[in-house]
């Protein structure tokens, strides 16, 4: 260690030497103190995940209720019967022989009520151009089959929504799509 300045016999060279010894002993210092607090955020962040896993585990039913939840609440969300009949002065005979005819996207829930989302009407009211041709390709009764067709991206549709082509004007591309994928039923 450093001798005295006083210490005659003390040449630059060992002071250098000493100073040199000491600020590799305080960077380690240093280092060491820097590396136990990353090990202390990281095992704190570690653990408070680790806490979330385990008080939810996977649900495929809570997953599938988030799933339809979804569905039914995008782009904006459902219109009752009665608000179809309120808004758009449709009938339930009406909105009965649409259902039937495969004109209309619509769901049941647990009661058997029918709710449709408004994504299938324009700011007018009318149907936004496309979904009854689709409709019709697919013919379908699996209501949810129906609308994730419209709300899923599609590769072959540049990942983009078929509901968002039908929007932008570009229908024929998405009927074409449908009329492909309903031949195979891999829509």
């Amino acid at each position: 260690m450093l001798k005295s300045v006083e210490d005659p016999d003390q040449s630059l060279l060992e002071i250098e030497r000493d100073v040199m010894k000491l600020e590799a002993e305080m960077l380690s210092k240093e280092a060491r103190a820097n590396l136990l607090k990353n090990i202390r955020v990281t095992a704190r962040a570690l653990r408070e995940a680790m806490k979330h896993l385990r008080k939810e585990p996977f649900s495929p039913r809570k997953a599938g209720e988030r799933i339809l939840a979804e569905l039914q609440n995008a782009d904006g969300g459902p219109l009752s019967a009665a608000d179809m009949k309120h808004v758009y002065r449709l009938t339930s005979a009406v909105l009965h022989r649409r259902r039937k005819e495969h004109r209309i996207v619509f769901w049941r829930d647990a009661r058997h009520d029918f709710f449709y989302p408004r994504w299938q009407f324009t700011e007018t009211g009318a149907m936004v151009p496309g979904i009854q041709d689709i409709l019709q390709i697919f013919n379908s009764d699996d209501e949810w089959r129906v609308m994730r067709y419209f709300l899923g991206p599609r590769k072959q549709l540049g990942d983009r929504r078929p509901l968002d082509l039908l929007r932008a004007g570009e229908s024929e591309k998405v009927i074409a799509h449908a009329r492909l994928h309903a031949g195979e039923n891999t829509w």
